[in-house]
């Protein structure tokens, strides 16, 4: 699934060594659809927090409301995915909690599309447009790294290709983390700095 997702810090597949350079666990999170890269962050309580990319298929893309000359045809539009996993056994996890880009996205130029509405009135969801130009590898927002704050119970992302960092309310439920309520701080998923 590498070739699917053909861009600069693919990975796929976390392992946990032990200092001994013994394995103790590994899981691949690619296929078709994601792509895990550049960065993992171990919490506290054991779980892995990885970053991945996630290929959208054509009716989410146009429901994204993204202007569609800005995407090159061929390599599509991938936007950002935030996974917990529970490791289970020496290859297995279990998806203990989600977050997606594509949940907290607003753009003003597709009146049809649910998340239409006045850009600069929404700091707390992304601009589904921005940058405003055409990206030829499908890696819209290149999130670089993924760090976490037990203290506040937050996370934080850096996009490359924005160059900007979002904080996230990490106390959500995963259905919580794809709306705009609940969690600790009441904004469910969306972007809290």
């Amino acid at each position: 699934s590498a070739a699917e997702f053909g861009a600069g810090g693919t990975g796929g597949i976390i392992e946990l060594l032990s200092w001994e350079g013994d394995l103790l666990w590994s899981y691949a999170y690619s296929d078709e659809r994601v792509q895990h890269h550049h960065d993992v962050e171990y919490l506290p309580n054991g779980n892995v927090l990885i970053i991945a990319w996630v290929k959208l298929n054509e009716s989410e893309i146009i429901d994204s409301g993204r202007d569609l000359s800005f995407i090159e045809s061929n390599r599509g539009l991938w936007t950002e995915r935030v996974v917990e996993l529970q490791p289970n056994g020496m290859n297995g996890a279990e998806i203990v909690w989600e977050w997606n880009v594509y949940d907290h996205l607003i753009q003003d130029i597709d009146t049809l599309r649910n998340n239409y509405g006045a850009v600069e009135d929404h700091p707390e969801l992304i601009d589904a447009n921005f940058p405003y130009r055409t990206i030829n590898s499908g890696d819209w927002m290149h999130f670089n790294s993924i760090d976490y704050n037990e203290d506040l119970d937050q996370i934080i992302l850096s996009s490359r290709n924005f160059n900007e960092f979002y904080i996230i309310d990490h106390s959500t439920t995963t259905t919580e983390a794809a709306s705009h309520t609940g969690g600790r701080y009441g904004k469910g998923g969306d972007i809290l700095y």
